[in-house]
C-alpha cells in the first residue's frame, strides 16, 4: 500500500507531465509562427535582395524559443499571471531572437550591413507583429520610417535587452505611431 509521500510524489510527477507536454505543445506551435513569419519577412521588398544569401536554422530556433518560454514563464511566476500580455512576448521574443541569432548567413556571399542586422530586422518585425500589426499595412510602414524604430533596432542589435523595459518600448512605440501619446 502506498504511503501519502508516495501518492503525492505520484501525482506530483503527473503533473509535471502534463506541463512538459503542454510547454512541448506552446514551443512547437511558436516555431510554426516564427517560420510563417520569416517566410513574410524575407519576401518583403526591405529583404528580398538578401532572400538567397540566408537561411532560418530550425535548431538555433528552437533554442530560441525554449529561451523565450523559460523567460516567459519565470515572468507569469514572478507576476503571479496566468497570461503575458502582447507587450511582454513582443519584448521577450525580440530579446531572444536579436540573441540566439536563428537566421544564418550562407557560405560565399558578399557581406553587407543588411545581412549583418538580418536577426535584429527579423526580431523587431516579430515584435511589432506580435503587437498585432499587419506587415502590410500603414502603421507598420509609419513605424519603420520613425526614428524609435532606429532605436529600437539599435537596441536590438548591441544593447543587452531587458525584456521588460523592452516590452515598454514597444507600447510606447505603437502609441507614438498610432498617435497616442498624449492619451
Amino acid at each position: 500500500m502506498e504511503n501519502i509521500s508516495e501518492k503525492i510524489k505520484n501525482v506530483s510527477d503527473e503533473l509535471e507531465k502534463l506541463i512538459k507536454i503542454q510547454r512541448d505543445t506552446q514551443e512547437a506551435k511558436r516555431i510554426d509562427t516564427l517560420i510563417k513569419l520569416f517566410d513574410i519577412f524575407i519576401e518583403m521588398d526591405e529583404y528580398k535582395d538578401i532572400k538567397e544569401s540566408v537561411y532560418l536554422n530550425k535548431e538555433l530556433l528552437a533554442v530560441t524559443i525554449k529561451s523565450y518560454f523559460d523567460d516567459i514563464y519565470r515572468y507569469k511566476l514572478y507576476a503571479h499571471s496566468e497570461f503575458a500580455d502582447k507587450d511582454k512576448k513582443s519584448g521577450y521574443l525580440i530579446k531572444w531572437l536579436a540573441k540566439i541569432k536563428p537566421i544564418q548567413i550562407l557560405k560565399d556571399v558578399i557581406f553587407s550591413e543588411k545581412l549583418a542586422g538580418v536577426n535584429s530586422f527579423f526580431a523587431v518585425f516579430v515584435g511589432l507583429v506580435f503587437l498585432e500589426i499587419n506587415p502590410d499595412s500603414n502603421l507598420m510602414k509609419k513605424i519603420i520610417k520613425s526614428k524609435l524604430y532606429e532605436e529600437l533596432l539599435y537596441t536590438a542589435s548591441f544593447r543587452d535587452i531587458c525584456p521588460k523595459q523592452l516590452s515598454s518600448f514597444m507600447k510606447v512605440l505603437l502609441y507614438a505611431a498610432e498617435g497616442k501619446l498624449s492619451e
